[in-house]
């Protein structure tokens, strides 16, 4: 891909998807654009998300138990970039914990009958 045909298609994003009008597209600085891309794809995330959620509650008492979950069916790009995410803070975490700490979560998390939040009872 020559650069002609990345800004232009970089153009086309701007003015057609994130309707930014060309006066207001050349005078931006690099950053500027790159930060309202940033927050139009979460902004779009979270809409269909939303949707995704309002679609689960709708279609949620038409269904039988154990059918695939809603995220199974209509994943969005940026669920699985979530999911990788929070299991390798789980692994960072895992690791600063106490050996004794760890034992403790481990027999939590088999026993759900334990209280993972003592400080709350």
């Amino acid at each position: 891909m020559t650069w002609a045909e990345w800004f232009n298609r970089i153009r086309e994003y701007a003015f057609g998807e994130m309707n930014v009008s060309p006066e207001d597209f050349y005078e931006m600085r690099i950053e500027d654009f790159i930060l309202k891309t940033r927050g139009f794809q979460r902004a779009r995330v979270r809409e269909e998300r939303l949707v995704r959620r309002l679609a689960e509650f709708t279609i949620a008492p038409h269904i039988a138990k154990g059918s695939p979950s809603i995220m199974a069916l209509w994943p969005i790009s940026l669920d699985e970039e979530l999911k990788s995410f929070e299991e390798e803070r789980r692994k960072q975490r895992a690791k600063q914990l106490s050996p004794a700490k760890r034992e403790w979560l481990r027999k939590a998390a088999a026993n759900r009958d334990v209280n993972i939040n003592p400080q709350f009872n």
